[in-house]
């Protein structure tokens, strides 16, 4: 019943510290920063990031379905799989985490390993859209939300922020988003096809839920079919109708 060793986590923290960096710095798709980011905090905060962000974020947010090890609190009825691995874990996948590295690290890590739900996903999200409170109580900087959901390096040709996606700014290329996205809208498209966006242009947040990695994690079609975003187009475009209707009917009354 053994996946790893939990002694072999050093090596790969010691393969992660010894990584090649760029001679000349450029955007490049990487979870390796996020992985250090977590070692750094739970060593600044003196205990593990899953405790304390449960206990200080989550739990204060009323988001109780959001949290690491599912399987180890909920019912695996409620838990939908992720994939069926037949590669490295000869299982299926459910309520444990997807991604390889974070699985070889213990079972979550700073760039994936977290459970939610539609509702919890949306009341973090709102955390970010209302520049860090939520019920009367501020969790970040407001300084802080600007920082990480402003684009980084735009001169090179970035669209990302650190650690949120941004639309794409030129129409012609393929982004994350509909093009009815504010460029000051934010978000994250997951690998199993999980969708989590903000737009503070009109304080729509869209949360889309999706286990597309199951059982195979190879399975383009959300890509292909453009679910995500169109649903998205579907969202902007009522919004849209909404304001004209709004607008005749104060013009009427006038």
């Amino acid at each position: 019943s053994l996946y790893i060793s939990n002694r072999y986590k050093d090596t790969i923290m010691d393969i992660i510290y010894k990584s090649d960096v760029m001679e000349k710095p450029k955007y490049k798709y990487s979870d390796l920063g996020f992985i250090l980011l977590k070692e750094s905090m739970e060593n600044l905060i003196g205990k593990s990031l899953n405790s304390y962000i449960t206990e200080n974020f989550y739990k204060k947010l009323g988001a109780e379905r959001t949290l690491f090890y599912p399987q180890k609190k909920f019912n695996e009825k409620n838990i939908v799989p992720s994939t069926d691995d037949n590669i490295y874990r000869k299982n299926v996948i459910k309520g444990y985490v997807h991604d390889p590295t974070s699985a070889l690290l213990g079972g979550y890590a700073g760039n994936s390993g977290l459970f939610s739900n539609a509702l919890g996903l949306a009341k973090i999200m709102s955390v970010y859209l209302n520049k860090g409170s939520y019920g009367g109580e501020q969790f970040f900087k407001s300084s802080t939300i600007d920082t990480f959901t402003a684009k980084v390096n735009e001169s090179d040709g970035n669209r990302r922020g650190l650690g949120f996606d941004k639309p794409e700014p030129t129409k012609r290329k393929n982004g994350p988003t509909s093009t009815y996205a504010s460029l000051k809208s934010f978000g994250h498209t997951g690998f199993t096809g999980t969708y989590a966006w903000c737009d503070p242009d009109n304080n729509t947040i869209y949360i889309f839920l999706s286990n597309r990695t199951y059982p195979q994690e190879h399975n383009p079609k959300l890509l292909k079919l453009n679910t995500r975003t169109n649903v998205q187009e579907v969202i902007y475009k009522a919004i849209e109708l909404f304001e004209k209707h709004n607008n005749e009917h104060k013009n009427n009354n006038e």
